[in-house]
């Protein structure tokens, strides 16, 4: 099997996407495909296969959101702890399993939530407020998708990618070099298979 070539941007149909909020459970097994009619000015109706999908964080992020952030200790154990999760979560797996599901179902235009970078750095303190600087990359679920893409030689490219929440949340306590923190960049997902022509994206 290949190794991924570079991420080739493309694009078939107009299409607007809005950011959802985090889900704190493993969503269940991908559902689709859906088949919906979609207008072309070039010519009559098309029906068109829609695939879509909630990537998942990969940890439980509940236990953030219960807690005092002025209490730096308690919001660094639960980042370390969601982190954990994320890691174990295996995304580069997940990604791999949800290429066998394009693969065996081959839909037109694929769309994904909730598909998420992590970034390990440092907050510095600054005139604005803190800033995050990353240091070393984490799980990425979009690179790990387009690498099992890429390896199964599915024809598949990325038509859009809307980078939507980023958070930095401190993992630890502060050093000479900064807070210890856990960069969360969300992004929203479309895919389209190479026989899709391409008009322009919004």
């Amino acid at each position: 099997m290949k190794r991924p070539p570079g991420m080739v941007p493309s694009l078939a149909v107009v299409l607007a996407v809005a950011a959802a909020g985090c889900i704190d459970e493993e969503p269940a097994t991908i559902a689709g495909p859906d088949f919906s009619v979609m207008a072309d000015d070039a010519g009559p109706p098309a029906e068109i296969s829609v695939y879509t999908q909630n990537m998942w964080l990969g940890g439980d992020t509940g236990p953030l959101f219960t807690l005092d952030f002025s209490d730096l200790p308690a919001v660094a154990q639960a980042a370390g702890a969601f982190y954990q999760q994320v890691q174990e979560s295996d995304i580069p797996a997940r990604a791999a399993a949800f290429a066998d599901e394009l693969e065996a179902n081959s839909p037109r235009v694929v769309a994904l939530q909730e598909a998420t970078a992590y970034q390990t750095g440092v907050l510095i303190p600054g005139a604005e407020g803190l800033s995050f600087i990353g240091m070393e990359d984490g799980p990425n679920l979009v690179v790990s998708l387009m690498q099992e893409i890429a390896i199964d030689n599915l024809p598949y490219s990325i038509a859009a990618i809307l980078p939507t929440t980023a958070i930095a949340l401190p993992t630890g306590l502060p050093t000479a070099q900064g807070i210890p923190a856990l960069g969360v960049q969300d992004h929203l997902v479309i895919l389209v298979r190479d026989d899709v022509q391409v008009h322009g994206t919004d």
